[in-house]
């Protein structure tokens, strides 16, 4: 089914809502969409990666020109705007009886120097889908092939995705609701400033959580 929004703008919207909370949170990272130049980057960096932590970066020049990709890469502050991390996601518009989805492609720290993103790069890119999934009214989130079974059990354990797959850990599942209730829970702590923008963000954006 075609949607009648770009994927492109909206996503850049996403992204400037996610680095004002990175902001408030006072977190020395933001987000920006991917671009060829970060690709190549990724490309560089992840052959550096002992062999069991390479992601296939050089495959996915396509994902530039893809109209429904959602990309960003972490930038850390004053680190000379090269990539900290980066993350390719796939927006699966409705189809039939079929709801929309998103995938997470691929996600990556290159830990090019120590940062808030250590440890918790997942959480943060979860920051920016599930921002972008209020936006598109998806009702789940799959993460594609997750690198190995030490990364799909910490997926699985501490973000309680399930495994769809029949056991091999090939793709994993989180729907949107649980995902709006973590964002809500994480995003939004007693001691941090980024409250309100979460809180505002949610509150603005109420009636596309209706149904989901």
């Amino acid at each position: 089914m075609p949607h009648d929004f770009n994927v492109q703008e909206l996503g850049q919207r996403v992204l400037a809502t996610t680095n004002e909370i990175f902001a408030a949170g006072e977190h020395n990272i933001r987000v920006q969409m991917l671009t060829a130049e970060d690709l190549e980057w990724c490309i560089v960096q992840t052959r550096q990666q002992p062999e069991n932590q390479r992601i296939p970066w050089a495959l996915s020049g396509a994902v530039l020109d893809n109209p429904d990709a959602f990309r960003f890469s972490f930038k850390i502050l004053d680190a000379d705007q090269r990539s900290a991390g980066a993350c390719i996601c796939q927006f699966c518009p409705a189809t039939g009886n079929m709801p929309a989805v998103l995938n997470v492609e691929m996600l990556q720290n290159f830990h090019i120097q120590d940062s808030c993103l250590d440890g918790n790069t997942f959480r943060f890119a979860l920051y920016a889908a599930v921002l972008f999934m209020v936006e598109t009214q998806c009702v789940g989130l799959r993460l594609i092939s997750p690198i190995n079974a030490r990364v799909a059990d910490y997926y699985i354990n501490e973000h309680h995705f399930i495994d769809i797959t029949s056991g091999d850990n090939g793709i994993l599942y989180r729907d949107a609701q649980a995902l709006f209730q973590w964002f809500i829970e994480d995003s939004i702590r007693p001691d941090s400033s980024a409250s309100v923008d979460a809180a505002q963000y949610l509150s603005d954006n109420d009636d596309l959580l209706t149904g989901l």
